[in-house]
Protein backbone atom coordinates (compact mmCIF):
# COMPACT_ATOMS: atom_id res chain seq x y z
CA UNK A 1 0.00 0.00 0.00
CA UNK A 2 2.83 2.40 0.85
CA UNK A 3 4.48 1.75 -2.54
CA UNK A 4 1.16 2.41 -4.29
CA UNK A 5 0.63 5.71 -2.52
CA UNK A 6 4.23 6.71 -3.25
CA UNK A 7 3.72 5.96 -6.95
CA UNK A 8 0.62 8.16 -6.99
CA UNK A 9 2.53 11.04 -5.38
CA UNK A 10 5.42 10.61 -7.79
CA UNK A 11 3.11 10.43 -10.79
CA UNK A 12 1.37 13.63 -9.71
CA UNK A 13 4.72 15.35 -9.24
CA UNK A 14 5.80 14.14 -12.68
CA UNK A 15 2.66 15.56 -14.33
CA UNK A 16 3.24 18.89 -12.60
CA UNK A 17 6.87 18.89 -13.77
CA UNK A 18 5.71 18.27 -17.35
CA UNK A 19 3.19 21.10 -17.02
CA UNK A 20 6.05 23.48 -16.17
CA UNK A 21 8.13 22.57 -19.23
CA UNK A 22 8.14 24.62 -22.46
CA UNK A 23 6.22 23.59 -25.56
CA UNK A 24 9.28 21.72 -26.86
CA UNK A 25 8.81 19.10 -24.14
CA UNK A 26 11.07 17.64 -21.47
CA UNK A 27 13.93 15.18 -21.59
CA UNK A 28 13.99 12.16 -19.31
CA UNK A 29 17.16 13.40 -17.62
CA UNK A 30 15.57 16.80 -16.89
CA UNK A 31 12.46 15.21 -15.36
CA UNK A 32 14.59 12.90 -13.24
CA UNK A 33 16.57 15.90 -11.98
CA UNK A 34 13.42 17.93 -11.29
CA UNK A 35 11.94 15.10 -9.20
CA UNK A 36 15.26 14.04 -7.60
CA UNK A 37 14.63 10.48 -8.77
CA UNK A 38 16.73 8.06 -10.80
CA UNK A 39 16.02 7.83 -14.51
CA UNK A 40 14.83 4.23 -14.32
CA UNK A 41 12.06 5.15 -11.87
CA UNK A 42 10.98 8.19 -13.89
CA UNK A 43 11.02 6.19 -17.13
CA UNK A 44 8.76 3.57 -15.54
CA UNK A 45 6.32 6.25 -14.39
CA UNK A 46 6.34 7.85 -17.83
CA UNK A 47 5.57 4.53 -19.47
CA UNK A 48 2.63 3.94 -17.15
CA UNK A 49 1.26 7.44 -17.72
CA UNK A 50 1.77 7.00 -21.47
CA UNK A 51 -0.25 3.79 -21.39
CA UNK A 52 -3.06 5.81 -19.79
CA UNK A 53 -2.84 8.56 -22.41
CA UNK A 54 -1.74 11.19 -19.89
CA UNK A 55 1.79 11.52 -21.32
CA UNK A 56 3.10 11.39 -24.88
CA UNK A 57 6.63 11.07 -26.24
CA UNK A 58 7.70 12.74 -29.47
CA UNK A 59 9.20 10.02 -31.65
CA UNK A 60 11.81 12.27 -33.24
CA UNK A 61 12.99 14.41 -30.31
CA UNK A 62 12.29 11.74 -27.64
CA UNK A 63 10.96 14.52 -25.42
CA UNK A 64 7.88 14.06 -23.27
CA UNK A 65 4.68 16.12 -23.27
CA UNK A 66 1.35 16.02 -21.47
CA UNK A 67 -1.00 13.76 -23.43
CA UNK A 68 -4.33 14.65 -24.98
CA UNK A 69 -6.21 12.61 -22.37
CA UNK A 70 -4.73 14.88 -19.70
CA UNK A 71 -6.21 17.94 -21.42
CA UNK A 72 -9.53 16.16 -21.81
CA UNK A 73 -9.65 15.65 -18.05
CA UNK A 74 -8.56 19.24 -17.44
CA UNK A 75 -11.25 20.55 -19.77
CA UNK A 76 -13.88 18.48 -17.97
CA UNK A 77 -12.79 19.92 -14.62
CA UNK A 78 -12.81 23.44 -16.04
CA UNK A 79 -16.31 23.04 -17.42
CA UNK A 80 -17.56 21.70 -14.12
CA UNK A 81 -16.50 24.82 -12.27
CA UNK A 82 -17.54 27.30 -14.97
CA UNK A 83 -14.14 28.98 -14.87
CA UNK A 84 -13.61 29.34 -18.59
CA UNK A 85 -17.13 30.64 -19.20
CA UNK A 86 -16.78 33.26 -16.48
CA UNK A 87 -13.36 34.51 -17.58
CA UNK A 88 -13.44 34.12 -21.37
CA UNK A 89 -15.56 37.21 -22.00
CA UNK A 90 -13.42 39.40 -19.76
CA UNK A 91 -10.17 38.12 -21.30
CA UNK A 92 -11.44 38.75 -24.84
CA UNK A 93 -12.86 42.16 -23.92
CA UNK A 94 -9.60 43.31 -22.35
CA UNK A 95 -7.51 42.05 -25.26
CA UNK A 96 -9.73 43.89 -27.72
CA UNK A 97 -9.88 47.11 -25.72
CA UNK A 98 -6.18 47.29 -24.87
CA UNK A 99 -4.75 45.52 -27.90
CA UNK A 100 -2.35 43.60 -25.66
CA UNK A 101 -2.06 39.96 -24.60
CA UNK A 102 -4.25 38.97 -21.65
CA UNK A 103 -3.87 35.92 -19.40
CA UNK A 104 -6.22 34.42 -16.81
CA UNK A 105 -4.61 32.31 -14.08
CA UNK A 106 -5.56 30.19 -11.10
CA UNK A 107 -3.54 29.24 -8.05
CA UNK A 108 -2.45 25.65 -7.52
CA UNK A 109 -0.66 25.26 -4.20
CA UNK A 110 2.70 27.02 -4.71
CA UNK A 111 2.15 27.71 -8.42
CA UNK A 112 -0.04 29.75 -10.71
CA UNK A 113 -1.59 28.05 -13.75
CA UNK A 114 -2.54 29.92 -16.92
CA UNK A 115 -5.99 28.69 -17.96
CA UNK A 116 -6.91 31.21 -20.68
CA UNK A 117 -5.11 33.64 -22.99
CA UNK A 118 -5.92 36.10 -25.79
CA UNK A 119 -3.13 37.62 -27.88
CA UNK A 120 -4.87 40.90 -28.77
CA UNK A 121 -4.02 42.99 -31.82
CA UNK A 122 -0.46 43.78 -30.63
CA UNK A 123 0.70 40.37 -29.41
CA UNK A 124 4.05 40.07 -27.67
CA UNK A 125 6.64 38.21 -29.70
CA UNK A 126 7.40 35.77 -26.91
CA UNK A 127 4.44 34.69 -24.81
CA UNK A 128 5.07 35.16 -21.11
CA UNK A 129 2.84 32.13 -20.49
CA UNK A 130 1.11 29.37 -22.42
CA UNK A 131 -2.24 27.88 -21.47
CA UNK A 132 -1.53 25.16 -18.93
CA UNK A 133 1.85 26.63 -17.96
CA UNK A 134 2.81 26.61 -14.29
CA UNK A 135 5.01 29.26 -12.70
CA UNK A 136 6.04 29.57 -9.05
CA UNK A 137 4.13 32.09 -6.95
CA UNK A 138 6.30 35.16 -6.62
CA UNK A 139 7.50 35.01 -10.23
CA UNK A 140 6.47 37.90 -12.46
CA UNK A 141 3.49 40.18 -12.05
CA UNK A 142 1.08 37.23 -11.85
CA UNK A 143 2.99 35.54 -9.04
CA UNK A 144 3.21 38.77 -7.06
CA UNK A 145 -0.51 39.51 -7.52
CA UNK A 146 -1.40 36.11 -6.08
CA UNK A 147 0.74 36.74 -2.99
CA UNK A 148 0.20 40.42 -2.24
CA UNK A 149 -3.18 40.09 -0.49
CA UNK A 150 -2.16 37.11 1.64
CA UNK A 151 -1.03 37.39 5.29
CA UNK A 152 2.69 38.08 5.64
CA UNK A 153 3.43 34.75 7.32
CA UNK A 154 1.79 32.86 4.45
CA UNK A 155 3.74 34.92 1.92
CA UNK A 156 7.01 34.04 3.62
CA UNK A 157 6.08 30.37 3.74
CA UNK A 158 5.39 30.37 -0.03
CA UNK A 159 8.58 32.28 -0.84
CA UNK A 160 10.64 29.91 1.28
CA UNK A 161 9.11 26.92 -0.49
CA UNK A 162 9.74 28.45 -3.94
CA UNK A 163 13.16 29.95 -3.17
CA UNK A 164 15.16 27.55 -5.34
CA UNK A 165 12.80 27.83 -8.31
CA UNK A 166 12.70 31.63 -8.08
CA UNK A 167 16.48 31.74 -8.50
CA UNK A 168 15.88 30.89 -12.16
CA UNK A 169 14.01 34.18 -12.63
CA UNK A 170 16.27 37.22 -12.99
CA UNK A 171 15.61 39.84 -10.35
CA UNK A 172 13.38 37.58 -8.22
CA UNK A 173 15.26 37.30 -4.97
CA UNK A 174 13.02 37.14 -1.87
CA UNK A 175 13.93 40.76 -1.16
CA UNK A 176 12.89 41.91 -4.63
CA UNK A 177 9.64 39.96 -4.50
CA UNK A 178 8.87 41.49 -1.09
CA UNK A 179 9.50 44.95 -2.56
CA UNK A 180 7.14 44.16 -5.44
CA UNK A 181 4.47 43.05 -2.98
CA UNK A 182 4.85 46.31 -1.07
CA UNK A 183 4.46 48.31 -4.31
CA UNK A 184 1.31 46.34 -5.10
CA UNK A 185 -0.14 47.31 -1.74
CA UNK A 186 0.59 50.94 -2.51
CA UNK A 187 -0.79 51.14 -6.07
CA UNK A 188 -3.25 48.20 -6.27
CA UNK A 189 -1.59 46.21 -9.06
CA UNK A 190 1.58 44.23 -9.72
CA UNK A 191 4.06 45.34 -12.39
CA UNK A 192 6.95 43.37 -13.89
CA UNK A 193 9.63 45.10 -15.97
CA UNK A 194 10.40 42.08 -18.14
CA UNK A 195 13.87 41.22 -16.89
CA UNK A 196 12.89 37.57 -16.47
CA UNK A 197 10.64 37.37 -19.54
CA UNK A 198 12.78 38.62 -22.42
CA UNK A 199 11.57 42.20 -22.12
CA UNK A 200 7.86 41.41 -21.89
CA UNK A 201 6.31 43.83 -19.38
CA UNK A 202 3.22 42.83 -17.43
CA UNK A 203 0.53 44.19 -15.12
CA UNK A 204 -1.53 41.85 -12.97
CA UNK A 205 -4.60 42.28 -10.77
CA UNK A 206 -6.09 39.59 -8.50
CA UNK A 207 -9.75 38.78 -8.12
CA UNK A 208 -10.27 38.24 -4.39
CA UNK A 209 -13.01 36.26 -2.71
CA UNK A 210 -15.19 37.77 0.00
CA UNK A 211 -12.47 37.13 2.56
CA UNK A 212 -9.95 39.07 0.49
CA UNK A 213 -7.97 36.00 -0.62
CA UNK A 214 -7.02 35.91 -4.32
CA UNK A 215 -9.08 33.44 -6.36
CA UNK A 216 -7.68 34.29 -9.79
CA UNK A 217 -5.39 36.80 -11.49
CA UNK A 218 -5.84 38.73 -14.75
CA UNK A 219 -2.55 39.70 -16.40
CA UNK A 220 -1.84 42.01 -19.33
CA UNK A 221 1.50 41.50 -21.11
CA UNK A 222 3.06 43.84 -23.69
CA UNK A 223 6.34 45.07 -25.08
CA UNK A 224 8.10 47.86 -23.19
CA UNK A 225 7.06 50.54 -25.67
CA UNK A 226 3.38 49.67 -25.12
CA UNK A 227 3.62 49.87 -21.36
CA UNK A 228 5.18 53.26 -20.51
CA UNK A 229 4.68 54.73 -17.08
CA UNK A 230 1.74 56.96 -18.07
CA UNK A 231 -0.22 54.01 -19.56
CA UNK A 232 0.20 51.58 -16.67
CA UNK A 233 -2.53 53.12 -14.51
CA UNK A 234 -4.93 53.01 -17.49
CA UNK A 235 -4.22 49.32 -18.05
CA UNK A 236 -4.51 48.54 -14.35
CA UNK A 237 -7.87 50.35 -14.11
CA UNK A 238 -9.23 48.36 -17.06
CA UNK A 239 -8.09 45.07 -15.54
CA UNK A 240 -9.51 46.00 -12.13
CA UNK A 241 -12.87 46.82 -13.75
CA UNK A 242 -13.01 43.45 -15.51
CA UNK A 243 -11.99 41.64 -12.32
CA UNK A 244 -14.89 43.31 -10.55
CA UNK A 245 -17.26 42.22 -13.33
CA UNK A 246 -16.04 38.61 -13.08
CA UNK A 247 -16.61 38.66 -9.33
CA UNK A 248 -20.08 40.15 -9.77
CA UNK A 249 -20.97 37.51 -12.36
CA UNK A 250 -19.74 34.72 -10.10
CA UNK A 251 -21.67 35.88 -7.05
CA UNK A 252 -24.84 36.15 -9.14
CA UNK A 253 -24.57 32.50 -10.16
CA UNK A 254 -26.74 29.87 -8.45
CA UNK A 255 -25.34 28.77 -5.13
CA UNK A 256 -24.17 25.40 -6.44
CA UNK A 257 -22.03 26.92 -9.20
CA UNK A 258 -20.71 29.69 -6.98
CA UNK A 259 -19.74 27.32 -4.21
CA UNK A 260 -18.01 24.98 -6.67
CA UNK A 261 -15.94 27.89 -7.96
CA UNK A 262 -14.93 28.90 -4.45
CA UNK A 263 -14.18 25.27 -3.55
CA UNK A 264 -11.92 24.92 -6.59
CA UNK A 265 -9.92 28.04 -5.74
CA UNK A 266 -9.52 26.96 -2.12
CA UNK A 267 -8.53 23.37 -2.89
CA UNK A 268 -5.90 24.56 -5.39
CA UNK A 269 -4.17 26.44 -2.56
CA UNK A 270 -3.85 23.41 -0.30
Amino acid sequence: MVDGVQSVHRSAALLRALARTPATGARLIDLAEALSLDRTTVHRLLQTLSDEGLVEQDKSSKRYHLGLDFFTLAAAASNRYDIQDVAATAVAKLAEALGDTVFFSLRSQYDSICVDANKGSFPVRILAMDIGARTPLGAGATGVAFLAQLPDDEIQEVLQHNATRLLKYLGHSPERVSEAIQRFREVGFAFDDGRATNGVHAIAVPLPDRRGRPLTVLTVAASADRMPLHRRSTIAAAVQAESARIAEAMWRKPDASRHRFTWLAETRTR
